[in-house]
């Protein structure tokens, strides 16, 4: 009888340390659907954005500058509001560094007795370009805005994730709630840390209130040949997927 008890005891304690341990919801989709966490999340991004380096720290072109009711329209006809539904979870989780987003304050909650979290998102939107519509279609009017830059080996975002909600409720080691008041010093230090568009909510979580982007994905531009247009050369590209890690390991 004892042997069984301990082995029972053993069972549930194996089973705490793994969900402790578990992914997070929101860590969880963006790994699924092959998307690096954009940090902080933003308001406004495109797709066919280029970057000089992987990551989001050096802006080469941005199609919002000179191309900006274009890109709309590509990107409305690109919207896929339907493959990922709204998630709540119920379940608490551990912050950690590796939970995307808010892992990155894991330091700032731990002061004040922050250990554990659960997560809510929902409204979740897709943008996803495929290589031949770029390649064939933006790149070359992306070529004919720009004449004179270079876009050989710069980096270009193919696909986005954006959520109309975001809300993260805390808990401590204990399992007991904590407060994110209006005004107060952790509201302070986390916005501070995640961005000015985080805040106390009326239920005592932290939330962003509009539609955030918090997800993409890269892929390098790799001029491969010329082809005369009506006896102009034009350079044909190719675009070579990012993995997702490589772009992660910027964020570190």
């Amino acid at each position: 009888m004892k042997r069984f008890i301990m082995q029972k005891f053993i069972l549930l304690s194996m089973l705490l340390i793994l969900s402790g341990c578990a992914s997070d919801p929101l860590t969880q989709t963006l790994k699924k659907y092959g998307y690096a966490p954009i940090m902080p999340p933003v308001a406004t991004m495109n797709i066919g954005d280029i970057y000089d380096t992987k990551g989001l720290r050096d802006p080469y072109v941005l199609m919002k500058d000179k191309l900006s009711d274009y890109i709309q329209q590509i990107m409305e006809t690109l919207k896929d509001d339907a493959s990922i539904p709204d998630t709540s979870s119920e379940q608490l989780f551990n912050i950690i560094a590796e939970a995307d987003i808010i892992g990155q304050a894991k330091p700032e909650l731990s002061v004040y007795k922050i250990a554990k979290f659960k997560v809510h998102f929902g409204g979740v939107v897709q943008y996803i370009i495929s290589k031949a519509k770029f390649e064939d279609e933006i790149y070359p009017k992306i070529l004919e805005t720009y004449p004179n830059r270079n876009f050989d080996k710069k980096y270009v975002i193919v696909a986005l994730l954006k959520v109309s909600s975001l809300e993260y409720e805390f808990y401590d080691s204990d399992g007991n709630k904590v407060t994110i008041s209006q005004g107060s010093e952790i509201e302070k230090v986390l916005k501070a840390k995640l961005g000015s568009e985080w805040s106390a909510s009326q239920n005592n979580t932290l939330s962003v209130s509009s539609p955030r982007y918090i997800g993409y994905r890269m892929a390098q531009l790799n001029e491969i040949s010329y082809e005369t247009v009506k006896g102009i050369q034009t350079p044909k590209v190719e675009m070579i997927d990012i993995p997702v890690e490589e772009s992660k390991k910027v964020l570190k």
